[in-house]
């Protein structure tokens, strides 16, 4: 199940694993991102949290910051099924992959 995700450390943690640390935001400043709607994340559950995504939202675009899939669960297929729900949840915006 693709949804908004709720527990933003677990999230961020599977974010660690996967981007150096010159690549991602520090973890207060997305939460504070979050906290005020400017960014959304959003998780993939099987039904354990699989992988998560930072997603910038305007009127015409979604741009996706940061797509990470948990370690133990890379090769399943994950991260094709996480895009192929953005694409469904947000079909009607232009979608980049930063």
């Amino acid at each position: 199940m693709f949804k908004r995700i709720k527990d933003l450390e677990e999230a961020y943690y599977i974010m660690e694993e996967a981007f150096p640390i010159s690549e991602l935001r520090p973890y207060e400043k997305i939460k504070e991102l979050y906290e005020r709607d400017i960014v959304e994340i959003y998780g993939y559950y099987e039904p354990e949290l699989k992988g998560a995504m930072i997603l910038w939202l305007d009127n015409k675009y979604l741009m996706i910051e940061n797509f990470a899939v948990d370690k133990k669960a890379r090769g399943e297929g994950i991260g094709s099924k996480m895009l192929r729900e953005v694409c469904k949840q947000f079909k009607d915006k232009k979608i980049v992959l930063e």
